[in-house]
């Protein structure tokens, strides 16, 4: 057990690809296969995106001091780095999450910057999270699943479908977010700003003070579950 020097301070939580038992830095499941994971420090940061697909939700999340009021149906997306203190009832969750470093998919996508052109990664000037429909939702698990089983059954070839299937569901989103807030569903290309905004999340990345809140987060990868 970890020693807890100052339960208030900011709590830095890594992808650990060992901890998490996959091959890969990418790991989906539901929340009731990885216990109370939310609440187990007041606040951290991790350094990979998370995804979070609610069929209950409750209470409310405070990003970077931003309050987001959590909803059934609600799909949040949230960045590396950014502070995260979630105020809920973690027993009556109902959700399944994906995490992914952003590089993992470096090598097979020549566009180095794909993430930066998501509408919703790395900005606040529109909420983090869409409002699924039940069609959107049975689609978004359907894909989660399929990552699911190449995660738990890894082949000569599970890394390249992984990628795609990730990648349509990463632009299917951003489509239904374009949409939700009416932004320009056309993806931008601007390479100097993204660089300049890739340099940024590299000097802000964390790199100590960690704690192993990932070994319940990620650990799940060597259990089965059903989407």
């Amino acid at each position: 057990m970890d020693e807890i020097i100052n339960p208030d301070r900011l709590v830095s939580v890594p992808f650990n690809k060992t901890r998490c038992g996959v091959d890969f830095y990418i790991n989906t499941a539901i929340n009731k296969d990885i216990g109370l994971v939310l609440t187990e420090n007041k606040r951290f940061k991790t350094d990979f995106f998370s995804f979070y697909f609610f069929r209950k939700a409750n209470g409310y999340l405070l990003l970077n001091f931003r309050k987001i009021e959590l909803r059934d149906g609600m799909v949040l997306l949230l960045s590396p780095h950014q502070q995260q203190e979630w105020h809920v009832d973690e027993t009556a969750l109902d959700y399944t999450f994906l995490i992914f470093r952003e590089d993992f998919m470096r090598t097979f996508i020549a566009d180095k910057f794909f993430v930066f052109r998501l509408l919703y990664c790395y900005q606040t000037d529109t909420p983090p999270y869409i409002n699924a429909t039940h069609d959107e939702m049975k689609e978004y698990m359907r894909l989660l699943g399929k990552i699911k089983y190449e995660l738990m059954n890894p082949v000569s070839d599970t890394y390249n479908i992984i990628v795609s299937l990730l990648y349509y569901l990463l632009l299917i989103i951003n489509r239904t977010y374009a949409a939700a807030y009416c932004l320009p569903a056309e993806i931008a290309k601007n390479n100097f700003a993204f660089r300049f905004k890739d340099l940024l999340n590299r000097i802000s990345a964390p790199t100590s003070g960690c704690r192993n809140m990932q070994t319940c987060f990620m650990s799940v990868a060597s259990h089965s579950i059903t989407q």
